[in-house]
């Protein structure tokens, strides 16, 4: 008999033996009793119940486990016939108590959403009645805080449009961020409306906006507070009217049929003129993850790890104390900042067990100390001790076949899988002979510098050190800092602040390793660069130090990695980068992305150009062309442009200088910061930065405009 026929007969012939009152109880049969009952993998089990799912013989209940129950028992047992195309109960209760709503409510995008019938259940009601509205809904706005989920719940509105045949089926959602033509008003209404031919300086061609685009959906403004006051105006007789002009258009009115959703993280009274908040008359307000319930704060944790489950395809085990650190931990960046946060333990979790049939145990020594250290200490709010509350078992486990993600649209999605970056490089260090010990270790410091990354962005207040402090203990930090200043005075030159990050990450892998006896004991490595007598003797020195400092014993090894360091952090101060030049019609919008390029990476091979409208096309190539000669340091030069024909300059310039020169256009501050990180990441040349910018950064291919 095959694997999926015995699977179906054992839930057929058991669920024959349940009653109405024995079902409400148990609910049916979960993938783990099953593959225990039959001795059957549990992955295997799970991928075979899906199948039978799909062909209609089983019906799946959501449960903590999920349940399996037989279709026509089911029917039998509650007296009811279910809709053919159903798969999945969403809630039992409103089944028996209602079975008409239940079947309609089922479906509803809106069930999908964690808190539907609690902290969310107000805000879905205000959504349901603004597209209900007749004829074509009412304008709304979204507020809330960094991280909470305002994009999701406006992807929602628009299935939910699709859902009560508002909208077609092929109706058009287009989301664009404000922020990132702030600073160009005429630009920016350029990429709302469109503009027309000789419009400005670079409009080489009629392109229609956003709002063409949109017609027949839904146009969500994202952070709308950074529309300025005159482009407010202009969207505001958009909505009074439904007719629009093109930038430059006169004698000629073009019509739209659009709902417009705005979020926002900002009070929209002190950013947004009146005459426009009066044009929107629904505003809901997102609850922060603090001011969520503690069973939802517990579902989002859940579901996060749930779709972590999924990906990796292994079973999670979450202690209680853990679940607690993050939920105190989760403040500023809300659920953007609690997904990150689950992410950085669930990748050091996957490391322990990447070659073995072992569940991913997350506990409180995966996190950073800035999370363990909230579960000693109440938040303000005096919040409970979850642990304390019957919410919370001792230990959560996580089946990789729970809930799936209903949709993948949130504010801090990272740019990479994180899991793909642990195995390809635990393949290609495996292959170069590389110990066990050594590319956990590697991977881990690697894990680390990335997501340092998010936590900066995700608080911009937050400097380079306190970063650091994140996931590096501060007494080592300090004790780097002091060896820093031995260094640059034993070696009589300046060593670049990168050191005190890779020293710093190298000595908490280090001491970690030392604690669990995992040392290498090899006395020597082949060093890549040239190290001088005076650098080992330095490295000698801090070796020396660091025994002394913390009372231990460090293998000599750690002299050469010591003396490799204190060569290559030298040494990358001198390597040749491709530079980069932005460039952007406005008074300030390319000097704008380029200045947070610098404070967040603090790089000097990036210049901006601000084009003014009126400046020829002639005085534009001669002032890019001065910019490119500046900042050429011989490996070539990547073009950042905003629109037309300033991306046709890399072969002119090409032909003049001899400097060879790239470009892309739609710049934004999101493709500044990764061109700016691949440069100083890769150390490579300017075509492998462009490839990458072009076929490996998703933010670039929808830069401006997504649509759904």
């Amino acid at each position: 008999m095959k694997r999926i026929d015995k699977i179906y007969n054992y839930i057929l012939k058991n669920s024959k033996n349940f009653n109405k009152d024995k079902f409400l109880d148990q609910k049916g049969f979960s993938a783990q009793e099953i593959g225990e009952k039959l001795d059957i993998l549990r992955n295997n089990v799970s991928k075979e119940l899906n199948i039978l799912c799909r062909e209609k013989k089983i019906i799946k209940i959501k449960n903590r486990p999920v349940m399996y129950f037989d279709r026509s028992c089911l029917e039998n047992i509650l007296s009811i016939k279910l809709p053919e195309d159903l798969e999945e109960i969403l809630d039992v209760n409103i089944l028996l108590s209602s079975p008409s709503n239940a079947f309609t409510e089922n479906k509803s995008p809106f069930n999908y959403l964690i808190g539907a019938n609690t902290s969310l259940k107000n805000q879905i009601e205000q959504a349901k009645a603004a597209l209900m509205y007749s004829p074509n809904g009412l304008h709304t706005l979204i507020i809330g805080g960094t991280g909470v989920g305002k994009s999701l719940f406006a992807n929602i509105m628009y299935e939910y449009s699709k859902y009560i045949k508002k909208l077609s089926k092929d109706a058009p959602f287009v989301v664009f961020n404000c922020a990132d033509y702030a600073n160009n008003p005429q630009l920016l209404l350029s990429y709302i409306f469109g503009h027309i031919k000789g419009s400005f300086i670079g409009a080489d061609k009629e392109t229609d906006g956003i709002v063409s685009r949109a017609d027949g959906g839904i146009l969500l403004l994202d952070e709308i507070h950074r529309l300025p006051h005159e482009a407010q105006e202009i969207v505001f007789h958009f909505m009074d009217t439904g007719t629009y002009n093109k930038l430059g258009e006169t004698g000629s009115t073009r019509r739209a049929s659009i709902l417009l959703i705005g979020s926002t993280t900002e009070d929209p009274n002190s950013t947004l003129l009146n005459t426009f908040i009066r044009k929107i008359p629904i505003t809901i307000t997102i609850p922060s993850f603090d001011e969520r319930p503690i069973d939802d704060q517990i579902e989002l944790i859940h579901y996060l790890l749930s779709n972590e489950a999924q990906r990796v395809n292994k079973t999670i085990k979450i202690s209680a104390e853990a679940i607690e650190a993050l939920i105190r931990s989760t403040s500023y960046g809300n659920v953007g900042q609690l997904k990150l946060n689950i992410q950085l333990a669930c990748a050091k979790g996957f490391l322990n067990c990447i070659n073995t049939d072992e569940c991913i145990d997350i506990n409180l020594n995966l996190f950073p100390s800035n999370i363990k250290n909230k579960i000693l200490t109440f938040s303000d709010k005096g919040k409970v001790n979850v642990t304390e509350c019957d919410t919370i078992p001792n230990t959560i486990t996580i089946q990789p076949d729970g809930d799936k993600t209903f949709l993948e649209t949130d504010d801090y999605k990272p740019p990479f899988n994180i899991y793909n970056i642990v195995e390809d490089k635990t393949s290609a260090l495996h292959e170069e002979g590389m110990s066990d010990d050594y590319i956990k270790d590697f991977i881990t410091t690697d894990i680390n510098i990335h997501l340092k990354q998010f936590y900066s962005r995700l608080k911009n207040d937050t400097n380079r050190r306190e970063a650091l402090l994140k996931i590096v203990n501060k007494d080592i930090v300090e004790f780097v800092e002091e060896i820093k200043a031995l260094a640059e005075s034993r070696l009589n030159r300046k060593l670049n602040e990168r050191f005190i990050y890779a020293v710093s990450l190298h000595f908490s892998a280090l001491f970690n390793r030392i604690k669990k006896r995992k040392v290498s004991s090899s006395s020597h490595i082949e060093l890549q660069l040239s190290v001088n007598n005076k650098e080992y003797d330095v490295a000698t020195e801090i070796h020396q130090l660091t025994q002394k400092r913390y009372n231990m014993t460090i293998p000599p090894i750690e002299v050469d990695y010591l003396a490799l360091l204190l060569a290559s952090i030298q040494e990358s101060s001198h390597q040749e980068r491709v530079g980069i030049v932005v460039a952007s019609h406005g008074s300030s919008a390319a000097t704008s992305m380029v200045a947070v390029a610098r404070k967040l990476f603090d790089v000097d091979n990036i210049l901006a150009v601000d084009i003014p409208l009126e400046m020829t096309p002639s005085d534009i190539l001669q002032t890019v062309i001065e910019k490119v000669k500046i900042v050429d340091e011989g490996k070539g030069v990547l073009l950042l442009v905003d629109m037309g024909s300033l991306n046709n300059l890399s072969d002119v310039i090409n032909e003049r200088t001899n400097i060879n020169t790239k470009s892309l256009d739609m710049v934004s501050t999101q493709l500044v910061l990764e061109a700016v990180r691949a440069c100083s990441l890769y150390n490579t040349d300017l075509n492998a930065v462009y490839s990458y910018l072009i076929t490996g950064f998703r933010g670039y291919a929808n830069n401006i405009i997504t649509e759904y």
